[in-house]
């Protein structure tokens, strides 16, 4: 008797043309150019600067200690006059 092949979800799943296979090589070359890959692939820490408005509050200097010490790599500086700059 030949083996029966074994009736699983995978194999009873309706080809859709929009499901991405791992080995799709368009998307692997999208990988290699993702200026975040190694940050996804661990190479590099990413590093966190968070800052706050002019006049922050007791309640968000607390806030700020909670996060450093749950958060590593977290960098807090304090703006004092400093202008930030948002360029998109």
């Amino acid at each position: 008797m030949p083996k029966k092949i074994p009736r699983t979800i995978e194999l009873l799943r309706a080809s859709d043309e929009t499901y991405i296979k791992e080995e799709d090589k368009e998307v692997m070359k999208d990988e290699e150019i993702d200026e975040f890959a190694d940050y996804f692939k661990e190479k590099i820490t990413p590093r966190l600067l968070v800052t706050t408005c002019r006049n922050p509050k007791s309640k968000l200097f607390a806030f700020m200690k909670e996060m450093q010490q749950a958060i590593p790599e977290f960098y807090y500086y304090p703006r004092k006059n400093f202008h930030v700059l948002y360029s998109h």
